[in-house]
């Protein structure tokens, strides 16, 4: 903001002054297959066994929870933070809102697919390492920062278009609704393999 470099997409096309203001809604973004991944480590590893004898029907319920926990908790605060600046920024609510949704929109598929490729283990079941806060989950990161870096490009080439904002949501809640059985089995996986 204060470099003058953020610019409203919707309404500029200089790279210079659009790229950090796309990014920062794909940073949201990006920021949540870290946290799903640390969300299974604890100091606190030992007492797990309480959460592996609870009789529960549906452990892909407890990977939705903690998805949903970390949406509201994490990625609805940092959605409400772009909007605000963005809305300051371009005094222009409706285009910040549009970026600040796309956001919250991409946010819940990245967090069904982090805990499809980078969780490894249940939630609050693993010993805290040193060092190991993101080593395993770099690979799957890149692999996840590869498919988004298309919708990057697509951001800026249109974002002025109805049909770019339209076809995001699509996009996103397509993605939504084919991830949820596919992390569903992976914590299924988790839950029937040995601490």
């Amino acid at each position: 903001l204060a470099t003058g470099q953020f610019a409203d997409p919707v309404r500029e096309s200089d790279p210079r002054l659009v790229t950090f203001p796309i990014l920062a809604v794909y940073l949201v973004v990006l920021a949540v297959p870290p946290v799903v991944y640390n969300l299974a480590f604890t100091r606190d590893h030992e007492a797990s066994w309480v959460l592996r004898g609870a009789p529960l029907a549906d452990p892909g319920g407890l990977g939705r929870g903690m998805a949903k926990a970390l949406m509201a908790w994490i990625v609805a605060p940092a959605c409400l933070g772009l909007f605000v600046a963005c809305a300051l920024a371009w005094r222009d609510p409706v285009s910040a809102a549009l970026h600040a949704a796309l956001a919250f929109v991409l946010s819940w598929p990245m967090a069904l697919a982090a805990l499809l490729v980078v969780l490894e283990g249940l939630p609050f079941s693993l010993p805290r390492a040193r060092g190991g806060s993101l080593g395993p989950v770099a690979v799957p990161l890149a692999a996840l920062s590869v498919a988004l870096a298309p919708v990057t490009a697509l951001h800026y080439a249109f974002a002025r278009s109805p049909l770019f904002w339209a076809g995001a949501a699509a996009a996103g809640i397509a993605a939504a609704c084919l991830l949820p059985r596919r992390a569903d089995a992976r914590l299924e996986r988790l839950w029937r393999r040995p601490p």
